[in-house]
């Protein structure tokens, strides 16, 4: 017999962060274009929720945004804040 660590025992990358609230690209995309998902926000959500969406656009797209450092740290000063 094998052990609990083979992988018929394991459970699947994909529920481990279904539980965990790890978003992938497609959950992404589908919040991205949800307009009315931004409106349940309150201004600092709102303003932490509008840079990710820059960080999207400009830093994971096909072209990476000269501006990269700029734009993750406003992200991250908005997360902060």
């Amino acid at each position: 017999m094998g052990n609990a660590s083979e992988s018929v025992f394991q459970v699947p990358k994909s529920v481990r962060k279904l539980k965990k609230g790890v978003f992938t690209g497609p959950d992404i995309q589908k919040l991205l274009s949800d307009s009315l998902f931004s409106e349940t926000m309150g201004k600092k959500e709102k303003e932490v929720w509008d840079s990710f969406k820059d960080d999207v656009h400009m830093l994971l797209g096909n072209t990476k945004d000269p501006l990269n450092k700029t734009i993750t740290q406003r992200m991250l000063s908005a997360y902060e804040a």
